[in-house]
């Protein structure tokens, strides 16, 4: 992975997930988490939605390929993370993202505080050699 200069290894994606969003509040000091609809990121309540018996209230979902929506909630400083999937929703990319949409959040995140964080454990080494 030449662009890495660390990796960290865990048992699982959900597990990485919610270190990430530990470090993300700890980073930001703030609690909230934005995420996309039909993105799956693990079965904690923080990071699955739509499902009976889940309590997360500081879990925003948005659509998919909108920047100025994304960029409505960012504007307020409230969330410590912006989940997506790199190859698309639903595992695998059966949804897929458009390009210059998932190459924009980076610099929009940092422009407003907020870590970006791309879960992807499916297709990360099938896309290209070095992930």
């Amino acid at each position: 992975m030449p662009a890495m200069e660390r990796v960290e290894f865990f048992a699982c994606g959900q597990e990485a997930n919610m270190m990430a969003i530990r470090l993300a509040r700890a980073f930001t000091g703030r609690r909230k988490l934005l995420r996309f609809v039909e993105n799956f990121h693990g079965w904690a309540d923080e990071v699955v939605l739509s499902t009976l018996g889940v309590v997360a209230d500081e879990v925003k979902v948005l659509p998919g390929h909108d920047l100025n929506l994304v960029e409505e909630e960012l504007v307020k400083k409230e969330y410590a993370i912006l989940f997506i999937e790199g190859g698309g929703a639903h595992m695998a990319g059966q949804i897929p993202w458009d390009a210059d949409f998932v190459r924009a959040l980076p610099s929009l995140t940092q422009r407003y505080g907020t870590v970006c964080l791309i879960d992807e454990v499916v297709t990360g080494f099938r896309d290209s050699p070095g992930g």
